[in-house]
């Protein structure tokens, strides 16, 4: 009779304590889960974000130092300026390849725009460049009036289409946070159930114990 009633504390409490690793274990799976994803997400948006904007700054940078280039009176200074706008188109394109490797279907569309755009503008550079080394007032003007025409529409688009990108990340950024609370909330429900079922459970050992020592005491 002790052995039978040591026998179901024994499994009872055996029960008891598998019931709370379970319900300890998957909550804590649940919690790590949501955690990598929702870092994931987090990267990959800002990420995004964060080059579509330098790609927005570098182009209003070469913008800048083209009108420099036009209002620079010697040779050697026009030069120089023609050097880093070609080393910041570089680091442009690079900055592109970066954000085309971590874009999505409609974010690749996006930088197709750019592109096309952008390689616009770079024509048009080309013209003011060719223009502005010949320096002359027939050529500076000349040069000014594909600058502030066709060469800035062509910069604006550009711009147009990273900020575009940016807004259009940032957006995904608030969905990835809503479904993170989506998803906290879930885990937050599993870890209710879970609590739940394990109570009833140990209501139920514990009667059935009890009923075992009661009906042992009866005998």
């Amino acid at each position: 009779m002790k052995l039978l009633i040591r026998t179901r504390l024994i499994i009872g409490f055996a029960l008891l304590v598998a019931i709370t690793t379970l319900v300890y274990f998957l909550g804590k799976s649940n919690l790590s889960t949501l955690q990598n994803n929702l870092n994931l997400l987090v990267e990959r948006e800002m990420n995004r974000i964060i080059h579509a904007q330098k790609g927005a700054e570098l182009v209003q940078l070469i913008t800048k130092r083209e009108k420099d280039f036009l209002l620079e009176n010697t040779i050697a200074g026009k030069q120089n300026y023609i050097k880093e706008i070609e080393t910041r188109t570089v680091e442009l394109q690079e900055n592109i390849e970066s954000i085309k490797a971590l874009s999505d279907e409609r974010g690749l569309q996006i930088i197709q725009e750019f592109d096309e755009n952008w390689l616009d503008y770079l024509q048009h550079f080309d013209k003011i460049k060719a223009l502005g080394l010949i320096n002359s007032d027939s050529s500076n003007t000349a040069a000014e009036i594909i600058s502030t025409t066709d060469a800035r529409n062509s910069a604006k688009k550009a711009i147009a289409s990273l900020t575009a990108l940016v807004n259009k990340n940032t957006t995904a950024l608030e969905v990835a946070k809503k479904t993170a609370d989506e998803q906290t909330q879930t885990a937050s429900n599993n870890m209710l159930y879970l609590l739940i079922a394990s109570i009833l459970i140990s209501v139920l050992i514990a009667y059935w114990i009890i009923q075992s020592i009661t009906n042992s005491i009866d005998n």
